[in-house]
């Protein structure tokens, strides 16, 4: 794969690319899926939508690769899916508040209720 081309995986619905940047190859390849970009878009894009917003902003998808594989110290060559919120950050769209998960409480139901 060119270091900067980007193909569709139809059969995982997602879009992938080889992980390389700033002359760094990192041997792996990266996926994103189409529900990530339909929290990037704003609705729900077909396959030419996220490969033009690939293509638009593919230094942003190989910096969050990149630092997807900084913080959580991929090897080399092992594959890696980014999610919208590695890609937010990369944006400059999460402050390091927004991206603190919350911690979500659940009651568990006894059947008494």
């Amino acid at each position: 794969m060119e270091e900067r081309a980007a193909i569709w995986r139809d059969d995982l619905d997602a879009l992938g690319f080889a992980v390389f940047f700033e002359g760094k190859d990192h041997g792996a390849a990266c996926l994103v899926h189409r529900r990530a970009f339909r929290i990037l878009i704003g609705f729900d894009p077909v396959v030419a939508d996220c490969l033009a917003y690939y293509a638009n902003n593919a230094e942003v998808f190989q910096a969050a690769a990149w630092a997807k594989i900084d913080r959580q110290s991929i090897p080399q060559g092992r594959s890696l899916n980014l999610n919208s919120r590695d890609i937010r950050r990369a944006l400059g769209e999460l402050t390091p508040a927004d991206d603190q998960r919350q911690v979500k409480s659940c009651r568990v139901l006894d059947g008494n209720e």
